[in-house]
């Protein structure tokens, strides 16, 4: 089309977005012009509980790398996802998030609102303290209402020092203070991640 597309440039600490070719403005007029296009963009989607939380949020993921169809310095900012619906072929909105400044080949996470058909409870079952071996048992208990699959990231805030000494499912320590536990949940089910989490105080 004739739509004019910026062209990034680095301009010392900051970006500079050339727009190629001319648009009019006429008096006190306000108009969006578009930065860039991509099509076809891959993506993930996932569901994520943040630690202290129990509130599942859809996440949406891409990376910004251009072989990946970005690779564009995105500026901060609002970012709209719309839905395309099968029926009419029309775009329905589903969310928005606010990106900071991304430089190329960075990740782009976008939390779009809450799944309420997916349910997430947090407790500690227990807590003892052994001459100086404090352990922690935890249950979350996760619950899928939807008719398809969900994949759900539950992170855990633990102590930087802390070890885990057992657990139901496969975790991750994508933090000294995190733990995650990424649980494929089939439609209908109800699955309880269980782990004990023990810190030498002796130390």
């Amino acid at each position: 089309g004739n739509t004019p597309d910026f062209e990034e440039k680095g301009f010392s600490d900051y970006h500079l977005y050339t727009m190629q070719g001319t648009t009019t403005l006429k008096d006190n007029q306000s108009k969006q012009v578009r930065l860039f296009a991509a099509n076809n963009v891959p993506y993930g989607r996932y569901y994520e509980v943040a630690p202290y939380s129990e509130d599942v949020r859809i996440v949406i993921e891409m990376n910004n790398k251009t072989e990946d169809g970005l690779g564009m310095p995105f500026p901060a900012g609002p970012v709209k996802v719309y839905q395309r619906d099968e029926t009419d072929s029309g775009l329905t909105f589903v969310g928005e998030d606010q990106i900071g400044h991304t430089p190329k080949d960075e990740t782009i996470r976008l939390y779009i609102g809450e799944a309420f058909d997916l349910q997430c409870e947090r407790k500690c079952l227990n807590k003892r303290n052994d001459r100086g071996m404090r352990r922690e048992e935890w249950q979350i208990t996760l619950k899928n209402h939807k008719e398809e699959p969900a994949l759900i990231q539950v992170l855990h805030r633990i102590l930087g020092t802390a070890d885990v000494e057992k657990a139901s499912h496969a975790w991750k320590r994508p933090k000294a203070e995190e733990l995650m536990f990424e649980v494929e949940l089939k439609p209908g089910a109800v699955e309880n991640v269980d782990f004990t989490v023990v810190v030498d105080e002796r130390i």
